[in-house]
């Protein structure tokens, strides 16, 4: 049997001001611009794996999967969430014959779904893979936060604001905790803080500014 591969695509979703560091996992544009949107590239789609990093999951997932199955997910989704996506993933792929327009349809879902539940800055990657048997796997990929920096203070100290945010240097960006955070600091009319995303200096990461009016 003649076996078929997709080359590696990916996504990644904007929230709040937000420039993107990510890493280009497999992918190449020119892959994308020579073939149509409605081309199919696969048999009927079985099943649909999640899996939050990069690589694959062992054989035997692959041979079991026929819904949509959430391997090596750690970063704190709760099960109902997990359900919602697997429900919205299954619905617009399983058993439909698998088209780029539907890589990208599942890219952006599985990317608008993390942000609904707090997880914003995620990449969401199709690696080249084998899908002869109708599998498909996405790479989901967390950004991690860098450094935190504060600009445009004057009448209060760099730490007097950066104590008030929960979010540590290299863990995740927990979109809501840092919401909360910044609707704390301004509270006080005297002062007005947003924040503003940059590319960290390491790959994978991202720095957050905190612009400051005091």
């Amino acid at each position: 049997m003649m076996k078929m591969f997709i080359a590696g695509i990916l996504c990644f979703v904007l929230s709040l001001t937000f420039i993107s560091g990510e890493e280009r996992v497999g992918f190449k544009e020119s892959d994308l611009q020579k073939c149509s949107t409605t081309t199919d590239v696969s048999p009927i789609i079985k099943g649909v794996i999640i899996l939050e990093g990069k690589g694959f999951p062992p054989e035997y997932i692959y041979r079991s999967t026929r819904s949509v199955y959430f391997y090596r997910c750690d970063s704190g989704l709760k099960n109902s969430q997990k359900a919602d996506l697997s429900r919205r993933i299954g619905k617009s792929m399983i058993g439909k014959k698998l088209t780029m327009e539907k890589l990208d349809e599942a890219k952006i879902e599985i990317s608008r779904c993390y942000g609904e539940y707090g997880k914003s800055f995620v990449v969401v990657v199709c690696p080249e893979q084998d899908i002869t048997e109708g599998v498909i796997v996405f790479n989901v990929m967390e950004g991690y936060l860098s450094d935190i920096c504060v600009k445009g203070n004057v009448w209060f100290d760099n730490d007097s604001y950066i104590e008030q945010i929960r979010l540590k240097e290299f863990e995740t960006i927990d979109q809501k905790t840092l919401e909360e955070d910044l609707r704390w600091i301004n509270r006080s009319p005297s002062r007005k803080v947003c924040a503003v995303f940059t590319p960290g200096k390491r790959a994978g990461t991202t720095e957050l500014n905190l612009m400051v009016e005091d």
